[in-house]
């Protein structure tokens, strides 16, 4: 049985909602899963090491355990908050942990050692999210006193409070390019800031209620928002427009996060669903369905294989977020026919020949019979003969092929952006492309 966004694993091993991941539980354990690691207490928030070397937990008992991803091993107990701890964080290098806690405080840690480096004083109430700036230098908290305050990570100073937001601020998230601040709060906004300045750069409006979950893009050109309005949002920061709104979940979104190569985003759901997305057209991809409760959070293993879930219902779920096949289907039964392997990477457009002898598919990488592109190939099509394909790449061109001699005929040079999308008309006499910003060119 064919596993395109296949559910691989079921992780059974808590009695109380999972509330993280690697995996933290109101039944006061903590599991990583391969390895499996158990025992701390009300975990509320998880974080790896950049390497991957260790993790990091925060806890109802006002304490932040350190542990070895690797072995399993509980390594030390940081104690120094008074009040559950809600966030933590690594530093880029791996050498500091930041734990935000509900004593409306932040402490500072080095990784390696757990020593209590200092304690940062500034918020009026409970700290909610925690964030270490791309480069290290600073820190971000955001606070139910309705503020974020930027740190200066190596002195431990508070540089600056960020106001605007009229409700809690729910996350935060730097951009990796090291530019912008996003925060999410319980106003329904979006604020991004300059990450250095801390000026108010722009309030993204489009969320109905909360936003529970905000995050960019690897290259920093999207950023990805989940709201409890039941939609998540992808915005251009540069813009502060939103470019798409889908609507494919009946609950709140809890949770989104990117693939590692940027070309999808997963978004977690308490309507028990995990929803696919492609980044570059808005389509949805795949809803994946497993969980018996609200899935509230996701996240990508590092090579983008894997997805993995927690939810409500005690279990964390493994997906296989990526087999880069092609599965052929019987459209009357709705049986499956074939899984085509071949690609390296994912696939992101699949069109038949009029005939129905030839399937094409197209992906990140260059098909091997037809190379002449030189970005990503976002979508195929054939001409109602047969005769020709026409394809649309990331590298703002639209080529045409012979369908016999696999020869490209003509390259089409109108475009200044991504091409989405290209198709012809029903007589074969007309091609239309679609681009990133929604233009369409009759060609």
């Amino acid at each position: 049985m064919p596993r395109a966004y296949g559910h691989i694993a079921t992780l059974l091993g808590h009695s109380d909602a999972v509330t993280s991941l690697a995996s933290g539980s109101w039944d006061e354990t903590l599991c990583l899963w391969d390895p499996m690691l158990h025992t701390c207490t009300g975990i509320t928030s998880v974080a790896f090491s950049p390497d991957g070397s260790r993790l990091a937990s925060g806890s109802y008992d006002d304490t932040v355990c350190l542990w070895d991803a690797i072995l399993g091993m509980h390594i030390a107990t940081l104690q120094d908050h008074s009040a559950s701890v809600s966030s933590v964080a690594f530093s880029p290098d791996g050498l500091q942990l930041v734990s935000g806690s509900y004593d409306h405080t932040l402490c500072l840690w080095n990784a390696m050692s757990g020593t209590h480096i200092e304690t940062l004083h500034h918020h009026s109430d409970k700290v909610s999210s925690v964030a270490f700036s791309p480069d290290g230098l600073h820190i971000a908290s955001g606070s139910h006193d309705h503020t974020i305050c930027l740190w200066d990570a190596v002195l431990g100073v508070h540089i600056a409070t960020l106001q605007g937001h009229s409700d809690f601020v729910r996350s935060l998230a730097f951009s990796p390019n090291g530019l912008w601040l996003a925060s999410g709060s319980g106003d329904s906004t979006i604020y991004l800031w300059d990450a250095l300045s801390g000026t108010h750069i722009a309030t993204l409006h489009g969320h109905a209620t909360t936003v529970i979950s905000v995050t960019f893009s690897p290259d920093s050109l999207w950023l990805a928002s989940g709201s409890g309005d039941h939609t998540l949002c992808l915005w251009d920061p540069m813009s502060g427009t939103s470019s798409i709104t889908p609507h494919a979940h009946s609950d709140r979104v809890g949770s989104v996060a990117f693939s590692p190569d940027g070309l999808r985003i997963a978004s977690g759901s308490y309507d028990h669903t995990l929803c696919l997305w492609d980044v570059m057209s808005g389509a949805h991809i795949a809803t994946l369905q497993g969980h018996s409760a609200s899935v509230i959070s996701v996240a990508f293993s590092p090579d983008g294989v894997q997805l993995a879930s927690g939810s409500f219902d005690n279990t964390v779920c493994l997906w296989d977020a990526n087999d880069n096949t092609v599965c052929l289907w019987d459209a009357m039964l709705g049986m499956h026919i074939a899984t085509l392997p071949g690609h390296s990477e994912p696939i992101l457009s699949v069109a038949f020949s009029p005939d129905g002898l030839q399937l094409v598919s197209g992906s990140r990488t260059h098909i091997t019979t037809l190379q002449g592109h030189s970005d990503q190939v976002t979508s195929v099509a054939f001409s109602p003969d047969g005769l020709w394909l026409v394809s649309g790449s990331c590298d703002c061109t639209v080529r045409l092929w012979d369908t016999t001699s696999k020869v490209c005929i003509a390259t089409l040079e109108v475009h200044s952006r991504h091409v989405l999308d290209v198709a012809f008309s029903f007589d074969g006499h007309t091609l239309i492309s679609q681009t990133l910003q929604r233009s369409l060119h009759g060609i």
